[in-house]
């Protein structure tokens, strides 16, 4: 509202609103009889189909549309204009106008017609698909549509692409094609120098980068037995990758293109990294650098070398080499995992009562016709739960078996048995200790 000096005023109203755009329908698929045509079996944005013979098609629609719109299908042809179900209009049947339809005599393809079909949404947005309609069997060539370079996406613009990739280095290529008909596909890679393509499949190649900038070029040629596709990838080395040679902690050594190592550490104890590592280029020098989750586990760390000393308790962790050589890395982790420890035996008890252990055995005497109680108390060193078993020379005088403890029966004679008790924690580390009992019938002074 706006005042004059005379308070007079004039309104005006200010109407802000959010629109949303719409996004129009999308086309799933188009079904003619049991032949379903999806996005990916379109070839310069027209779906291609043919049948050997045929007279009428039935035709079927999905679609859906992202804001939960109604949706209604218009379908149309060149030739002859499909029939739309009344009460569903993304089902329409298709009738042959020509005799050629039937004509199984004809070894070759005739295209028949082109159908289109536009979907709408209740707010008017529509999206539009075209099938080209064939009697025969219609072949089209394989489609490639890109190579994974070392899990990098590399997308075909024509026939070529280009990737660039630093040197010293051995890289997966994965291919991404299929055949329109589903036939099986041969691949054929071919490269310039063709020695440094490898372990060639029909679906992956490995390639070795050359250790100075160079320009590489891969060729890869595919073929449904018919009809032959090739597509070309420039490969451009711009840099070298340092080359790894190992890694010594104490007495272990890593070595191999593995980026990722496993040592088994105790704690308390002090490692002492040593990594070998040569550069092959001298245009930049080449460093080193050593971290982990614990930083401040480390006292030294001078280049190639370093010492990380163990806590007092276990302890996971990484430690983390990066080369680095001018804009290339090479990383290797070596993954600290804490020594499994055997539990730890503290005493064993008969009826609560402590009995004497001497080198991890002990003695006990008791009257025949007894029932006595053994339990054994132990401890894990890396806190995992502890469970027992029990055996004795006649297993049947052993009951109630529970874990780390057990009822003994005696029986009415004079003998002398060994029971042992094994104890081991989740890992599988166990310790056995053994319960020499002398039975007699009269009672021991």
């Amino acid at each position: 509202v706006a005042y004059d000096q005379m308070r007079g005023q004039v309104p005006r109203m200010l109407i802000i609103s959010h629109i949303t755009p719409n996004i129009p329908p999308f086309i799933d698929s188009i079904q003619i009889r049991t032949t379903m045509l999806k996005a990916s079996s379109m070839v310069h944005g027209i779906y291609r189909v043919g049948f050997p013979a045929f007279d009428t098609l039935r035709m079927r629609l999905f679609t859906h549309d992202s804001s939960g719109s109604v949706r209604s299908a218009v379908w149309s042809a060149k030739e002859n204009d499909p029939t739309v179900d009344s009460a569903n209009s993304m089902r329409a049947v298709y009738v042959c106008p020509t005799e050629d339809c039937l004509d199984t005599l004809q070894d070759s393809s005739v295209v028949v017609d082109t159908i289109t079909v536009t979907v709408f949404d209740n707010r008017g947005d529509s999206t539009v698909r075209a099938v080209e309609l064939s009697k025969g069997t219609i072949n089209q060539p394989p489609l490639v549509r890109s190579i994974l370079f070392d899990n990098r996406g590399v997308v075909f613009t024509d026939t070529a692409a280009t990737v660039a990739a630093p040197g010293g280095a051995v890289y997966l290529l994965k291919l991404n094609a299929e055949d329109p008909e589903g036939r099986a596909l041969t691949v054929t890679w071919s490269g310039s120098p063709s020695s440094r393509l490898t372990e060639k499949t029909d679906s992956t190649a490995r390639y070795g980068a050359p250790a100075a900038n160079d320009t590489d070029t891969v060729r890869v040629t595919v073929s449904d037995g018919m009809l032959t596709v090739s597509r070309m990838l420039r490969i451009i080395v711009d840099d070298v990758i340092p080359v790894f040679d190992s890694i010594i902690v104490d007495d272990t050594v890593f070595k191999g293109n593995d980026s990722f190592f496993s040592l088994t550490v105790t704690p308390r104890d002090t490692l002492f990294f040593l990594a070998y590592a040569r550069d092959r280029d001298t245009a930049d020098s080449m460093t080193f650098a050593w971290t982990s989750g614990n930083q401040d586990r480390f006292s030294i760390r001078i280049q190639n070398r370093a010492r990380y000393v163990l806590p007092d308790s276990s302890l996971n962790d990484t430690i983390i080499l990066t080369l680095q050589d001018g804009d290339v890395q090479v990383v290797r982790k070596i993954v600290l995992m804490p020594e499994n420890r055997a539990p730890i035996v503290d005493s064993i008890l008969r009826d609560d009562v402590l009995l004497e252990m001497n080198n991890g055995s002990c003695r006990d005497t008791a009257l025949a016709g007894d029932t006595v109680n053994y339990r054994v108390v132990a401890h894990d060193p890396e806190g995992e739960n502890l469970t027992g078993t029990w055996r004795a020379a006649d297993t049947t005088r052993l009951f109630a078996r529970s874990g780390l403890a057990a009822d003994y029966f005696c029986g009415d004679s004079s003998y002398v048995d060994t029971l042992s008790i094994t104890v081991r924690d989740e890992s599988e580390a166990g310790v056995t200790r053994k319960i020499l009992v002398q039975v007699d019938t009269v009672a021991t002074p």
